[in-house]
């Protein structure tokens, strides 16, 4: 009976000792461990987490066969949100869950609890302001800003909500003095002036016009040039222009408004018997300032003296008359010669 059709007994024997192998291997409980991140779960409709949840190690538990088979990117443990109380406003511990698809496979988690916080979600608007991240050129100040849209909507968790004090939109200065008009973002900001993360602004950009101003007031006065000295002897100043004939003055209101005039630097005529150009500063009482930076050109026109002589009078005709006592007494007077000379015209006039 041993040894009657031994081949096919002893195959049949080894096939069983392989299956219970398999068997008794399959059997066999192993255990894997997992460092990852505790991931975030959907909130119920109206509500947000807040907070980080950290790290958790995960163990794992189950036939050695299936445990072989799962990797980290199939772990993720999440807080159980059905044990919350979605009530509160603070901060509760909820137990860790890791779904798996192998049921056979336990999973066990340390910490076994995750700190969260759940709020009910909220909304406020409030009007949006201009904050500057530096100041103006020196000299100009803004003027009152313009919004594309002048109210902002925030939302977000009820306590975050809460804690904002303002929405600015954040505006910097150029180097040069330009109006403004460009679009920022709306930054709801607390009571210390300090962002407020986790807070979402509608719209989240608003478009700003801010019109850059001088802070200094301006007026247009005419230049007057100033004359020294005495043209050369024979000669006299007929004319003299100046160019510009007037500028524009900026300065504090009170000094602008006494300014009657701008007066050229002193300009040297001793000795001129033509004519010529000057150019020359003008003269600014301390606080003030041209708003175009530029200097004088003064033209002076030299001609000579002008006299006149008066000659006797002679008739003309078919003969010669005698003169009269009377004819030939103011004949007489009137050899002698008499100039009329021009004095020089006053300066100003």
């Amino acid at each position: 009976m041993v040894v009657h059709d031994f081949p096919l007994k002893a195959a049949a024997l080894a096939i069983s000792i392989l299956a219970f192998v398999a068997v008794a291997e399959s059997s066999q409980e192993a255990v894997a461990t997992f460092r990852v991140p505790v991931e975030r779960p959907d909130v119920p409709a109206g509500y947000v987490m807040r907070g980080t949840l950290g790290d958790a190690t995960v163990r794992l538990a189950g036939p050695q066969a299936q445990v072989a088979k799962v990797v980290q990117a199939d772990i993720h443990p999440m807080p159980d949100l059905a044990q919350a109380d979605l009530t509160r406003n603070d901060v509760q511990n909820v137990a860790l869950r890791v779904p798996l698809a192998d049921t056979q496979i336990v999973a066990s988690t340390d910490p076994t609890t995750v700190a969260v916080r759940i709020e009910k979600l909220v909304s406020r608007t409030l009007p949006v302001q201009v904050r500057f991240a530096n100041d103006p050129p020196r000299g100009f100040q803004p003027s009152a800003p313009t919004f594309s849209s002048t109210e902002i909507k925030i939302t977000g968790a009820q306590s975050l909500v809460a804690s904002v004090a303002a929405v600015f939109a954040m505006l910097r200065f150029g180097d040069t003095p330009i109006d403004i008009a460009t679009s920022a973002a709306a930054v709801a900001v607390d009571a210390a002036g300090n962002p407020v993360e986790g807070v979402q602004s509608e719209p989240p950009t608003v478009q700003v016009s801010v019109p850059v101003l001088s802070t200094s007031s301006t007026r247009t006065v005419p230049v007057l040039w100033q004359i020294r000295g005495t043209v050369a002897p024979g000669f006299w100043i007929s004319r003299v222009t100046t160019d510009p004939v007037a500028v524009q003055v900026q300065g504090a209101q009170d000094k602008i408004t006494a300014l009657e005039r701008l007066d050229t630097a002193a300009i040297d005529v001793s000795g001129l018997n033509g004519n010529r150009s000057f150019r020359v500063p003008l003269l600014l009482p301390d606080g003030l300032s041209l708003l175009q930076p530029t200097d004088a050109s003064v033209g002076i026109t030299v001609i000579p003296l002008t006299g006149t002589r008066p000659f006797p009078g002679r008739r003309v005709g078919k003969g010669r008359r005698e003169l009269s006592g009377r004819h030939r007494a103011q004949a007489s007077r009137g050899r002698h010669r008499h100039v009329a000379a021009a004095t020089p015209r006053d300066a100003h006039d």
